[in-house]
């Protein structure tokens, strides 16, 4: 596993974290998970004050990319750059 950069501040996140040192981004790093064998994974997460852990099957995944316009004025020019946003959708079934 490599390191990554954080999507929000630009720090290097280490390969064996799961958020950034600096700026507490979360980081998930689904690419052990092969959606075609439908294995069940273990999920630890934080809800309110309380700490789930379940037991669960990645069903889907998917991922679409729309663009949406920045455009502004200044020194007399006008300025338009598009902008890539992501959704994505994760779904898992609990087992």
């Amino acid at each position: 596993m490599e390191n990554v950069n954080c999507p929000n501040c630009g720090a290097v996140i280490e390969a064996d974290k799961n958020a950034c040192p600096y700026c507490g981004t979360s980081y998930f790093d689904f690419t052990n998970i092969d959606l075609s064998k439908r294995k069940p994974v273990i999920l630890k997460m934080k809800h309110g004050d309380q700490t789930v852990v379940t037991k669960a099957v990645l069903t889907s995944a998917s991922l679409d990319c729309y663009m949406s316009d920045l455009s502004f004025h200044a020194y007399g020019d006008d300025f338009y750059s598009p902008i890539p946003h992501y959704e994505i959708r994760i779904t898992f079934e609990s087992t």
